[in-house]
């Protein structure tokens, strides 16, 4: 059984995520939790208090919007990041 220690903060975001993307997390660390939708991957970096928009699709102006007031929310800043 693997034990990962989480935050209250942690889980509010995380709960808050899964009900604005209708997902729930696709993996979860210590470290990060990462989403997947058809909006595009959305990776949260705790370490970093960085919540990511890799590859986003901003064709829905309304979960961009909630995710980005839920960084608001718990001081955490947002990046947008594209592969190449």
């Amino acid at each position: 059984m693997i034990i990962i220690k989480t935050t209250t903060d942690q889980i509010d975001i995380l709960c808050m995520v899964s009900i604005v993307l209708k997902k729930a997390p696709f993996t979860y660390t210590e470290d990060t939790a990462e989403f997947c939708s058809t909006e595009g991957h959305l990776i949260i970096d705790w370490k970093l208090k960085e919540m990511q928009f890799l590859e986003w699709n901003y064709t829905d102006d309304v979960i961009y919007l909630q995710l980005l007031g839920i960084c608001n929310m718990f001081d955490l800043q947002s990046e947008d990041y594209k592969i190449k």
